[in-house]
């Protein structure tokens, strides 16, 4: 083994069983990915082979979507012209690479990520092939979509070895880069659940796979330890492409949105890029924006720099003659592949050509005809439902016309335009407001100031933080609360936490196979739209009083729920909601100390500890307005103690909120079609809502109370309480990467 490529121990194996698992290890996987400039998977010692860059969809500031999910994260996905970070071949998060898209004049687009994956594998496989050419071994290689395995057929080895070593070493890597493009197009991903087929066969890809393999090379046969080496090269051969500012990056993805690419498009939409580059050599010519000389590169007009791959060895011989790949495509893990049609289990690299080919025939179909030409005319195809909480792509929006608006951009009023602010006539800020108000959010702030009236009138006042709150067309998820509140009477401070609670969640009928999906699962998936049935609840509700040393705790809360209007999985969920339900709580009270004048003059007016099934039913209400910015709640519910008919709860509330959009502008429309929304643009850093809150709580036996839905300032001393609370809450807007 090449000593400079360092020794790390051997990573682990996922196995392929426990698809729940899987499910919910591959959106932990999916954050990590889009948090952070690349993800890497366990590392390696370079007598194994190098593991694969989770980067970059050809696009930029893009927004992530998992079926009704979209992440309250934007992949900024541009990186600057430097310093590029420190290259790692077994780096266990990569995290000092910066790995993004870079614009250069003389080569285009340039996915830094493909560069520093191909230079890897050009390393490993100039040490196997180094070994093992002419010999008649096979090596074995790491699965994807299937096993592989190279074969080096016995035989002489004619002229320079050494030069046929590197040729044939950079033609492996470019025929398993080849591979992952084909294996891509078919639904295979390196993260579960997050499909890949939006970037096979991205303008950039090859060009940036060539160029990967011959800065390898370079880096291999340098004295320099291999990732300086590597690192060294990038640097060089970027700079001999005449790269941009990571602005005018940006700026040349704003020239070919909706050309080459389309904003109004999430990630894993594979409408997303609608240009795709099919041509693997052996020369590959990079596509330069339309227009770029002029507009990024100062006028400079220098010719395009192309790349060769290389097929032939110095005496004509093809290089598929020293060595076979082999591939034995799962087809389970790919989906409308040729091969199961065909009877074919195993194929090689020799049969790029003919796959290649039936992709073209499909991307002609799914892409359009001009797919392959970068500077054919824009031919305007249907927009999707650009909505940033709304399910996936073919499910109605409830209000038509806000769908032909958006899509034809109708224009912001001429007070809103003159001042930058994303108004309620521009539809497009009607979207956005769904995501700042509803949407998927990992950060919420609230204060509470009020009054508290129960056996005395008293001052109230609090806050609570959220880490999760999810409200989408699925349902809703909170998870992780804590809040803390002192009611400036006896019970002096009250903690809270809550590991998670939902009104609901629901039901998924799959798009594609009709199949009935549970909840929380469906989040993940495209979801016919409708729906009645949902689960609702809680599951670690904890409290606390500071004045008494009273504990509380709802163990869990098990809740049928029946969505009135039927339009769970539809846009129309996030404006109206009317959730009858009934259900099951768990609830434990240890009292802790009674203060003298509550406990009386006998032992036996000291409350005991409580342990209660309870029997749960009740009502939920919203309301908001189109443009998102008033928001209504009511509620109304009962508890019943099953196992002490004297022992029930009531309560009902209202609550009115304004939401306030804090840097919210109007989109910017430039570039491509007149008036086309673009998702490109800024949306504002944070949302501020303020809100009136009111609520009615009987507790027949008050020491037994456990907060609900009316809080967080009932009452342990008597059974009636009533609130009123002004209440500010403050949420961030989109993280950017």
């Amino acid at each position: 083994m090449d000593e400079r490529f360092g020794r790390l121990p051997r990573g682990g194996v996922c196995p392929r069983s426990g698809v729940v698992a899987l499910r919910v290890a591959g959106v932990i996987t999916l954050l990590a990915a889009l948090a952070s400039p690349a993800l890497a998977l366990p590392p390696a010692p370079a007598d194994q082979a190098p593991t694969m860059r989770a980067c970059c969809a050809f696009g930029y500031n893009l927004a992530p979507k998992i079926g009704t999910i979209e992440f309250p994260i934007r992949i900024g996905n541009v990186s600057a012209s430097r310093p590029f970070g420190k290259h790692s071949y077994a780096g266990a998060l990569r995290i000092d690479e910066r790995n993004a898209h870079l614009y250069t004049c003389g080569g285009g687009f340039v996915d830094l990520a493909h560069v520093r994956d191909n230079a890897d594998w050009t390393g490993y496989l100039l040490t196997q092939t180094e070994a093992m050419l002419g010999s008649g071994q096979v090596l074995e290689l790491p699965g994807e979509a299937g096993p592989r395995r190279l074969i080096f057929p016995a035989r002489s080895l004619p002229g320079d070895r050494e030069e046929l070593v590197r040729l044939v070493a950079r033609r492996i890597a470019l025929d398993l880069s080849v591979w992952h493009e084909i294996a891509s197009w078919y639904g295979f991903s390196l993260v579960p659940i997050f499909p890949e087929r939006l970037s096979a066969f991205s303008p950039e890809d090859f060009y940036s796979n060539v160029m990967g393999t011959e800065i390898g090379l370079a880096a291999y046969l340098s004295p320099k330890p291999f990732d300086d080496a590597v690192e060294a090269g990038i640097i060089a051969a970027t700079q001999a492409l005449d790269p941009v500012p990571g602005s005018s990056t940006r700026r040349a993805f704003q020239m070919v949105d909706g050309l080459w690419w389309d904003s109004r498009r999430f990630v894993p939409d594979t409408d997303l890029v609608t240009r795709r580059y099919l041509d693997v050599g052996p020369v590959v010519t990079p596509w330069r924006v339309p227009g770029a000389n002029a507009a990024l590169c100062e006028g400079r007009n220098e010719p395009a720099v192309p790349r060769v791959a290389p097929e032939k060895a110095p005496d004509g011989e093809p290089l598929t003659n020293f060595y076979r790949l082999e591939l034995d495509p799962d087809t389970q893990l790919m989906r409308g592949t040729p091969f199961p049609a065909l009877a074919i289990e195993r194929i090689t690299s020799l049969d790029f050509g003919w796959i290649i080919a039936t992709i073209r025939d499909q991307m002609v179909s799914e892409l359009g005809p001009d797919f392959e030409s970068p500077d054919a005319p824009h031919r305007p195809r249907p927009a999707p439902v650009a909505s940033a909480s709304a399910g996936d792509e073919g499910s109605p929006v409830s209000d038509p016309a806000t769908s032909a608006e958006a899509a034809a951009g109708a224009p912001v009023s001429t007070s809103e335009a003159a001042s930058g602010s994303c108004g309620s006539s521009d539809p497009i800020c009607r979207i956005q407001m769904e995501g700042r108000v509803a949407g998927f959010h990992l950060l919420d702030l609230k204060v509470n100031v009020g009054a508290s009236v129960n056996d005395d009138g008293r001052l109230a006042g609090g806050g609570e933080i959220r880490v999760l709150d999810a409200d989408i067309p699925g349902g809703d998820i909170r998870a992780f609360i804590f809040d803390v509140n002192d009611d400036r009477g006896r019970r002096d401070l009250v903690a809270r936490f809550v590991v998670a609670q939902s009104d609901a969640v629901y039901f998924c009928r799959d798009q594609e196979s009709d199949e009935l999906h549970p909840p929380l699962a469906a989040w993940f998936r495209a979801c016919k739209p409708g729906g009645i049935w949902g689960l609702g609840g809680s599951v670690g509700e904890f409290q606390y009083d500071g004045a008494t040393g009273r504990s509380a705790i709802r163990a869990f809360e098990f809740d049928a729920v029946a969505n009135a209007f039927g339009n769970a999985n539809t846009r129309d969920y996030l404006t109206k909601r009317l959730l009858p339900y009934v259900g099951v709580s768990l609830e434990s009270v240890w009292p802790g100390t009674v203060p003298e004048e509550d406990a009386g003059s006998t032992a036996s007016a000291r409350p005991e500890t409580d342990v209660s099934p309870r029997a749960v039913v009740g009502i939920r209400g919203l309301a908001r307005t189109r443009d998102m910015r008033w928001e209504m709640q009511a509620y109304t519910g009962y508890r019943q103690d099953l196992s002490e008919a004297s022992d029930q709860n009531f309560e009902a509330g209202l609550k009115l909120f304004r939401h306030f959009p804090l840097g919210l502008t109007a989109p910017v429309r430039e570039d491509t079609e007149a008036g086309r929304p673009s998702n490109t643009e800024a949306r504002g850093w944070s949302l501020f809502s303020v809100g009136l809150e009111a609520g009615y709580s009987y507790w027949s036996k008050p020491e037994n109370q456990i907060q609900g839905w009316v809080g967080p300032f009932v009452s342990d001393r008597t059974p009636r309480t009533w609130q009123a609370l002004v209440t500010m809450r403050w949420r961030p807007g989109e993280l950017t990467f």
